[in-house]
């Protein structure tokens, strides 16, 4: 079976699908209404209205369950769901994460489970319990093998994280940087197991832009350049010993380092803007559009798994970009404050 032949009718489904995500008009509509009330009928118009009319001030809740129903429905014709939905994950391993949090610190109480990952609350609980490796076979496309493939990649995390975290005397941080690394290694995993070429060259994309971003947080809050190198995740392009040579130099010369890399505008204008103001907002919106683009690109294939793929990915892009103008209207913040907050493109 080849992939061409595979997805052709959820090729199909995707293009239908597509039609029925928020547009720019719409979002610049949300933008300018007068008040929650005219906000909650534009929304009453999308796709997130399935479950009744949606209330702007549990937006969490109704973008949750919009994604989650998002990825059913792909999950349900995919022929390979954990290729087509392998960004999912990310919100089994943000669980793991708020799992083991709230174990190593029980004064804490446990917030912001997602409940659109592939596992449900129960399943993140145990997960360190799992015995490691279920058996890989060759049959074509197993469910079965996949969910235990990512089952295995959150027990070995989890027991990676509980040993940085001791090792750091206890530093929750440690936690964070160990699962975010072994989030890509699920991906880089999942590309490989598949044979995905598109797939490997998103998954470097993001990877450098997460570094980036990384890079630019640390240098702006102190830290040394032995910390981005526990920080910095796996899998991208660009030599992350490299970029941790530049912390002793202005931040220029880490720009022009770049000047002829695919980041160039990323990272020029994002350096410019925040030595003038501070703020790292307009490179955290740059990177959000480089790879918006890159997703945008699955548009124009006839077949494979990457439209498919695409689309998920620009399913999660509307949402973040909902959840900012949601944030953004309940709070009361005028159109101009929201849109600057936006990826370029969306509205």
């Amino acid at each position: 079976m080849n992939y061409e032949d595979a997805f052709a009718y959820a090729v199909a489904r995707v293009r239908v699908l597509e039609n029925r995500m928020i547009d720019s008009a719409r979002f610049n509509r949300m933008l300018e209404a007068a008040d929650l009330e005219e906000f909650a009928k534009i929304l009453a118009e999308t796709e997130y209205a399935q479950s009744g009319r949606p209330d702007p001030r549990r937006y969490e809740e109704m973008i949750d369950e919009g994604l989650g129903r998002a990825y059913d429905t792909v999950g349900g014709f995919s022929p390979v769901p954990y290729l087509t939905g392998v960004f999912r994950a990310q919100h089994d391993f943000h669980n793991l994460k708020v799992h083991l949090k709230a174990s190593q610190l029980p004064q804490a109480a446990p917030r912001g489970f997602s409940p659109v990952g592939w596992l449900g609350r129960d399943e993140i609980r145990v997960v360190s319990d799992l015995r490691a490796g279920a058996e890989i076979e060759d049959a074509d496309f197993p469910v079965e093998r996949d969910r235990a493939i990512l089952q295995d990649a959150l027990r070995q995390a989890g027991e990676q994280a509980i040993a940085a975290y001791r090792a750091a005397g206890q530093d929750p941080q440690y936690i964070d940087m160990v699962v975010d690394r072994a989030t890509f290694d699920y991906y880089q995993g999942v590309a490989r197991l598949y044979k995905a070429a598109f797939l490997e060259e998103l998954i470097a994309a993001l990877a450098d832009l997460t570094n980036i971003r990384i890079y630019m947080r640390l240098r702006a809050i102190g830290k040394p350049s032995g910390f981005f190198l526990s920080a910095a995740v796996p899998h991208g392009s660009i030599d992350t010993g490299a970029m941790a040579e530049f912390f002793g130099e202005p931040v220029d010369r880490f720009a022009s380092a770049l000047s002829r890399s695919a980041y160039a505008k990323v990272v020029s204008e994002g350096v410019d803007e925040w030595q003038k103001t501070g703020s790292l907002r307009r490179l955290e919106a740059l990177a959000d559009a480089a790879i918006a683009e890159r997703v945008r690109e699955t548009r124009y294939l006839a077949d494979g798994y990457e439209p498919v793929l695409g689309y998920l990915m620009a399913r999660e892009n509307e949402a973040s970009t909902l959840r900012r103008i949601c944030v953004g209207k309940v709070n009361d913040l005028p159109p101009d404050t929201i849109r600057e907050r936006l990826c370029e493109g969306y509205a």
